[in-house]
């Protein structure tokens, strides 16, 4: 989508109908002209209409709609390419997680089944498309597949002559017992992956000179600092990403407790493969040149010191497991005292850079883990607002019943029209803030305030969606005075 006066950025819908059952699939109720299947829904969907209703208001093939022909996703997607639709597949059902609480954290089978439709259209039958992410390392990965209805819509495809390739994207695959106990770990070929040194282009180079400590909960502190050292940060991408003509990120519409709001750039972060490499936060107070909690404790720096000491000895047996409970029991009583951990709060100034280093990879990373100036594939966005998250997301959102859809072909004007529906000023988030103003991580370059986008069929200036908004989302504990 080229910005124009006759065509804008960013296509919205709300107040969408509920999430449909999925017992015929996910298909429409209406046999559209450019519709390629027999089947049809026997109860209502209505979200499968409100996805059309985004290509269509958004003027894409205005030529051929009502008509066989007609193929809104044709101008980025073409016959053969190679495709991957990266969804929100965070973790499974918890045993005592409601499904509205699911629904607010992973991305929805009726929003994929409606997009992939039209991936299919405009791709082909000899076309390789994809669907998956890089969920957590202990997610079960054919638990979520199964209920985001990921795997049905795969069978249906095979059924109508289609291939869709379910890829789960992790080179480390945790499982646990039910006492969060490692009972196995797999670690994946290497090939599968391609490594990217952004040196000192990378956003995380700007704090080179405090010589900080990175950590991701759950990882070796010592791995995830050989990746981030002075004048190299190293990521390292899925190579079916990178090898992607088109990726369609399908994010949720929901909050995240170290950068504000989860949505198309932090979403991103579902591309990598070792996840050793994500710098979600630096070790200590900011008084101690880190970043994961507000003020220096005692009790805070000897938790995550305990923390580190935990990852950094996974040699299994008895007594390693017995640690293991003791820290998780340790840190769950320390949250729920009103404790903040791991970079949950609106003063983590790691996160945010992380997750635009990955956009920038993502944009313009090659299959030679090189970087170059111009757009290696295009990429796409359809957020999943239909039940969104508030509060402690993205694991623990509580559920909204915001009804929005968003679709943008650039995903930091997704964002910020996220940001503006959920109630959030977006310059107060520094990854939606500098995705607009950085000179080399810019995702947007031009005057936001003049960006025109189609609300419900109607052209509105995007800052204006912050008069739209209903409900403002809860944001998570560590950003409730910040808003």
């Amino acid at each position: 989508m080229a910005q124009s006066d006759s065509i804008p950025a960013v296509s919205i819908r709300t107040q969408c109908g509920s999430y449909p059952s999925a017992e015929y699939c996910f298909s429409p109720q209406a046999r559209y002209p450019e519709y390629p299947f027999r089947d049809l829904a026997g109860a209502e969907n209505s979200v499968y209409g409100h996805v059309r209703d985004l290509f269509r208001q958004e003027g894409l093939d205005a030529a051929n709609f009502g008509t066989p022909q007609w193929n809104p996703l044709g101008a980025f997607v073409r016959p053969g390419a190679r495709v991957f639709v990266l969804p929100n597949f965070v973790f499974h059902i918890r045993s005592n997680e409601s499904r509205a609480r699911f629904d607010a954290k992973c991305t929805h089978g009726s929003v994929l089944r409606a997009l992939l439709d039209y991936v299919f259209i405009a791709a082909g039958p000899s076309a390789r498309v994809s669907l998956g992410n890089a969920p957590l390392q202990s997610c079960d990965w054919s638990r979520v597949t199964r209920d985001t209805s990921a795997m049905a819509i795969c069978s249906f495809y095979e059924r109508n002559g289609l291939k869709l390739n379910l890829c789960d994207l992790r080179g480390l695959v945790r499982q646990e017992d039910v006492l969060g106990r490692s009972a196995s770990i797999e670690r994946r070929d290497a090939h599968c992956e391609i490594r990217f040194d952004l040196g000192t282009e990378s956003l995380l180079s700007d704090l080179d000179l405090r010589s900080p400590h990175y950590r991701v909960a759950g990882y070796d502190p010592a791995a995830t600092e050989s990746y981030h050292q002075k004048n190299h940060h190293i990521y390292v991408l899925n190579r079916e990403i990178v090898e992607a003509d088109v990726v369609i990120s399908v994010p949720k519409l929901k909050t995240h407790e170290k950068v504000g709001i989860t949505c198309a750039l932090k979403g991103l972060v579902g591309t990598i493969s070792q996840k050793e490499c994500l710098a979600h936060h630096r070790f200590g107070s900011p008084q101690a040149g880190g970043d994961e909690y507000p003020k220096a404790a005692r009790l805070a720096r000897a938790l995550s010191g305990f923390h580190d000491y935990v990852q950094s000895h996974r040699s299994g047996g008895y007594r390693q497991q017995a640690i293991e409970i003791a820290e998780r029991t340790l840190a769950r009583i320390y949250s729920h005292a009103g404790g903040l951990r791991y970079g949950a709060w609106h003063g983590n100034d790691t996160a945010w850079r992380m997750t635009l280093d990955i956009a920038k990879l993502v944009t313009f990373g090659t299959a030679e883990g090189k970087v170059q100036r111009t757009p290696a594939r295009s990429h796409l966005v359809l957020v999943d607002g239909i039940t969104g998250g508030e509060g402690d997301g993205p694991l623990n959102p509580t559920p909204v019943d915001s009804r929005t859809l968003i679709f943008s072909d650039n995903a930091a004007l997704a964002d910020y029209a996220a940001c503006l529906l959920m109630g959030y000023e977006p310059q107060r988030l520094p990854l939606i803030r500098i995705a607009f103003s950085h000179p080399t991580h810019s995702i947007f370059r031009g005057d936001v305030s003049s960006v025109a986008a189609i609300l419900n069929g109607e052209k509105v200036l995007l800052p204006s969606l912050a008069k739209v908004q209903g409900h403002k989302f809860l944001p998570p504990r560590g950003w409730r005075n910040y808003f």
